[in-house]
């Protein structure tokens, strides 16, 4: 599933040790995969169950979650920019 897929992703980037300057966009980006996964798992409840009155809500998290990882990116730009990467 794409959550299992996620997850595992996640766990790999867990793993990683950054040097403190990247320590901020690392952490947001562990929190921003592990609310994707919630997500992620929340949708394929909803359409298992046939349960898809939340859908809209769904929609909004979805676009939240991608607001921020904008943000990450920045972030990853700024500091690219910060060390000449």
């Amino acid at each position: 599933s794409q959550a299992l897929a996620l997850r595992d992703r996640r766990r790999d980037l867990e793993r990683v040790a950054v040097p403190p300057a990247c320590a901020e966009h690392h952490r947001r980006s562990l929190a921003v995969m592990d609310e994707g996964v919630a997500l992620l798992e929340r949708v394929q409840r909803a359409v298992s169950s046939g349960e898809l009155n939340g859908l809209e809500a769904f929609s909004a998290k979805g676009r939240d979650l991608e607001r921020e990882a904008r943000d990450i990116d920045e972030l990853g730009r700024g500091i690219r920019l910060r060390f000449g990467l």
